[in-house]
């Protein structure tokens, strides 16, 4: 057998070796931690709608759970999330409303 197949041999029985280590002593470990994230999150959130695109911009997270009126913010300069828009403006003012996060896919995107 010609040196450079053996050697090509040899790097994938090693590659192979590595990858069943890492699974064996890791693989339940990572497997238990990615089952325990959570799919969907049923939190409230304060927040306002951007002028500019009209995406909720969330700023605050709703100790309240939905109940009673948010409180009014004080000084409240925000930037829109979205890359396409990133609005910046005081939205001190803005009527303050509830939401909640949208689910995250398999692909991990909202």
């Amino acid at each position: 057998m010609d040196r450079s197949v053996k050697r090509v041999i040899i790097r994938a029985f090693v590659l192979q070796a590595i990858v069943g280590y890492l699974l064996l002593h890791y693989g339940f470990y990572i497997l238990m931690r990615f089952s325990h994230w959570p799919k969907v999150d049923a939190r409230w959130y304060l927040g306002v709608l951007c002028r500019k695109c009209h995406t909720p911009i969330l700023f605050a997270l709703d100790h309240s759970e939905g109940g009673g009126e948010p409180a009014a913010p004080g000084k409240l300069w925000l930037t829109c999330p979205l890359t396409g828009c990133r609005h910046q403006a005081d939205y001190s003012k803005a009527i303050v409303s509830r939401f909640q996060r949208a689910p995250v896919n398999e692909m991990g995107k909202r």
